[in-house]
């Protein structure tokens, strides 16, 4: 939809349309730094797709007079496609720093040492800096695209490096407790025990089951797809096609005798729809009482990745599975496939020594006359 191109040391993006005047629009990034303009580059992509900018109708900039306030609404007035609870975080923490700054100071003023003092204050871990400035980083770099700012000062805030952590995952075992907890204390949750069970066989995010409908479920097939739409956006953006397990197909099986409409959610309570911070901690309360204390719902989408490095599974067809957007973030499970990983290599080197190629060590030794004809002792 938007292509990134650069001219001289600035990025801009470049919408094409064939019945528009003229064809060709272009938008400047502000920035030199080419990862930020493609990240400005796909946000404008999506706000041009959802219909809430068009390049060929641009409003005059914002004053640098703009305060936080005004563009924090402005911001999260485009931000109405993405999921309720991103929404709420980008809300949360704009107004937090808003609150630790003077009222009605401009945006323009902020800068890194604001926010360092901001997160100073908070009192959180190391990682949860890193995350608050994550969602800030998006806010700052819709303010240098609509001209607010003319600096992102998020990349100047001091972040200490976060060692990096193999994810928490289940055993089958404790799986299996969970399960056995929900039968022993739950009366109105039943549907808590099948969700358990889609997630571990498949990998979907919270946001992905609880908006999971039967329309996205091909039984025949085996397969169910993450669709993305109006009320629902993956993290990636992109839809994706997942192979069913025996155990998932047969899971949906049985609840596809109780669905009404293509259009239900698969997953619902009594009460209708599922709310996701209440999905977590019911998740956690059963845990607790299956002595699983350092399980939790996220968890179960490591479980199931790591299950499948363990059984051999390539790091690419983990990371389709998943849907992570790069390679790096899938191989932080693949420490847990080094069975796998040394018996495919012995087999590779087998090959090799059965081909007929030269055994390396013998090729050094016949290279060092020293080794081939050592000296003699007297």
């Amino acid at each position: 939809m938007a292509s990134l191109i650069k001219l001289g040391d600035r990025y801009y993006a470049q919408f094409y349309e064939a019945s528009r005047r003229p064809q060709r629009k272009r938008v400047a990034l502000k920035t030199t730094t080419k990862r930020a303009a493609e990240r400005l580059r796909r946000d404008l992509e999506d706000q041009y797709a959802l219909g809430s900018f068009d390049p060929w109708n641009l409003s005059p900039p914002p004053s640098p007079a703009t305060t936080l306030h005004e563009a924090a609404e402005a911001f999260l007035a485009g931000k109405r496609h993405r999921r309720a609870r991103t929404q709420h975080n980008y809300r949360t923490y704009l107004g937090r720093l808003g609150a630790s700054l003077p009222a009605n100071f401009s945006v323009a003023h902020v800068t890194a040492q604001h926010i360092t003092a901001w997160l100073d204050s908070c009192n959180i871990g190391d990682v949860t800096r890193k995350t608050y400035v994550r969602h800030l980083r998006v806010f700052m770099r819709w303010c240098l695209a609509a001209g607010c700012i003319d600096h992102d000062c998020t990349d100047d805030v001091p972040l200490r490096r976060v060692p990096s952590k193999y994810p928490k995952w289940l055993r089958p075992e404790e799986v299996q407790a969970v399960l056995d907890a929900i039968d022993r204390e739950a009366r109105t949750t039943h549907w808590l025990k099948d969700l358990i069970l889609v997630a571990v066989n498949t990998g979907l995010r919270r946001g992905e089951l609880l908006a999971l409908r039967w329309s996205a479920v091909d039984l025949r097939a085996r397969t169910l797809t993450v669709e993305n739409g109006e009320s629902f956006q993956a993290k990636s953006g992109k839809d994706r096609i997942i192979p069913l397990s025996d155990e998932a197909t047969a899971v949906l099986g049985r609840m596809s005798a109780r669905r009404r409409l293509p259009s239900d959610l698969v997953f619902r309570s009594a009460k209708g729809a599922i709310d996701e911070l209440y999905l977590s901690h019911l998740f956690k309360k059963y845990a607790v009482k299956a002595g699983v204390r350092h399980a939790s719902l996220h968890g179960l989408r490591h479980t199931a990745c790591s299950w499948l490095a363990m059984n051999g599974a390539s790091v690419e067809a983990i990371r389709l599975f998943a849907g992570h957007s790069s390679i790096t973030v899938t191989q932080k499970y693949m420490h847990l496939s080094e069975d796998a990983f040394a018996s495919q290599i012995r087999q590779a080197m087998g090959r090799i020594a059965g081909s007929g190629m030269p055994d390396p060590a013998e090729a050094l030794t016949a290279d060092d006359p020293a080794q081939t004809n050592p000296p003699k002792s007297s």
